[in-house]
């Protein structure tokens, strides 16, 4: 299961970088770009397999309390989009994370697809962070 999991969301991280020019390392990028990384490929991953991904590899709890306090983390989150490095990285991608970097960007990519469907999936996953960003508005 891990392996059916770990390879498409690589390849959409791989086609990510590529499309957009960036580095492969979290050093590079910011914040917001760190957590569009994740949340495109956690979202391409569960439209090709058909189920949550992120539910695998996320603390049932932790997952349950991301759910209900979304709004509250996104808002957190977004204040530090223009943040970046190692120190965003480990903030926010940790296992222990207080905020799940993770589930920010699951969250609004997944509200990016409920908006403009599952066909826009391919564009999704090539959109610069900040248009992602700014087409919800």
């Amino acid at each position: 299961d891990e392996v059916e999991e770990m390879l498409p969301q690589e390849a959409a991280h791989a086609v990510r970088m590529e499309a957009l020019g960036l580095p492969p390392s979290p050093q590079g990028l910011s914040l917001l770009d760190m957590v569009m990384l994740e949340g495109t490929a956690l979202l391409f991953t569960d439209l090709l397999l058909g189920r949550e991904t992120l539910a695998t590899f996320m603390d049932p709890a932790r997952l349950s309390w991301h759910r209900a306090h979304d709004a509250a983390v996104l808002a957190a989150a977004a204040r530090e989009f223009g943040t970046g490095g190692m120190a965003a990285f480990t903030r926010y991608f940790a296992v222990d994370a207080p905020i799940s970097g993770y589930w920010v960007g699951y969250s609004l990519c997944r509200r990016f697809l409920e908006r403009y469907g599952t066909s826009a999936m391919r564009e999704l996953l090539c959109m610069p962070s900040a248009e992602i960003l700014r087409r919800l508005g």
